[in-house]
């Protein structure tokens, strides 16, 4: 009989472990949150890292991306601790109630030994790493505004302008749209992606198929300038990113110029189509483009 009476809580802890392990949406993260403050309120040390976890869980649910991956990856091995506890303490509580005493685990009996100073000796490093790599995060860029990216004036942006549209007529269409900033390749941000290729992601220069190949990348300073600059289409660009049809292995973190179209798009986050880059020093004759069935594609795409 006191088995029959342990059935349902057991089913019941096995059932929590499988929602548990579905992943961060909503009601599971509303669990985690709730164990956090069991363990807050039994004075488990769960609750550290049931801490942080709840944390990360309450930051994404605030941004409205209780499913993004890249935000939750550094809670997971925090999830896994606090999921394995409340199944630990799921399944306590049904021996309790199947009138089992529990037996004390080894771990409850004894203590560390010599094995407590070195796994102090390991936190206290960690904890000391964790820091020093937060002071660098802070004082990095202390005081350090960029400036925005220098937009050619009109005169000085035409020679280049025309050379895009006479060395390549796939372009011509775009002339009036067209723009011209100098900046850097951040050669920490390059994402290639290849024809047709797709990821998951709210902003649609990810997210939208292409039939060529493109890198989408970041430069310094922001090859848009300051938001202010485009103030009467948006308020605030959420993500500002440069695409151009082609590879980057060429270029450097020299400074470059970049002739293309600002693609601006409410909510979604914004572009700057790169149709051709060149080297100030160099003149127009300078300026690299995508081999032509490429251009006549993308050029179809802008003009759209």
């Amino acid at each position: 009989r006191d088995r029959r009476r342990a059935v349902v809580p057991c089913l019941a802890a096995a059932a929590a472990a499988v929602l548990v392990g579905l992943g961060p949406t909503a009601p599971v993260a509303s669990l985690w949150v709730a164990a956090t403050l069991a363990a807050c309120l039994t004075r488990d040390l769960v609750a550290v890292p049931g801490t942080i976890l709840a944390t990360t869980v309450l930051t994404m649910a605030a941004l409205s991306v209780p499913n993004d991956p890249r935000i939750f990856l550094q809670g997971q091995p925090f999830a896994l601790l606090l999921s394995l506890w409340v199944v630990w303490r799921a399944l306590d509580l049904a021996d309790r109630l199947g009138g089992r005493e529990r037996t004390a685990s080894v771990a409850e009996t004894t203590g560390w030994g010599r094995a407590g100073k070195v796994v102090a000796a390991v936190a206290i490093a960690a904890c000391g790493v964790l820091g020093v790599g937060t002071l660098k995060a802070l004082v990095a860029r202390a005081g350090a505004v960029p400036p925005p990216a220098v937009r050619l004036a009109s005169d000085a942006a035409e020679p280049w302008i025309r050379a895009v549209g006479e060395r390549a007529p796939e372009y011509a269409p775009l002339v009036p749209r067209l723009e011209v900033r100098l900046a850097r390749i951040r050669p920490d941000y390059r994402i290639a992606l290849a024809p047709g290729e797709r990821v998951a992601h709210w902003n649609p220069v990810f997210n939208a198929a292409r039939p060529y190949g493109v890198t989408v990348f970041e430069t310094r300073p922001c090859i848009f300038g300051f938001h202010q600059e485009y103030s009467d289409t948006k308020p605030a660009l959420p993500k500002l990113y440069a695409v151009f049809p082609g590879a980057l292995d060429a270029f450097g973190s020299d400074e470059l110029l970049f002739v293309g179209v600002p693609v601006v798009r409410n909510l979604e986050g914004s572009s700057f189509e790169v149709v051709a880059i060149g080297r100030e020093a160099d003149g127009p004759s300078s300026l690299t483009f995508a081999p032509a069935s490429v251009r006549a594609q993308h050029a179809r795409a802008l003009a759209r």
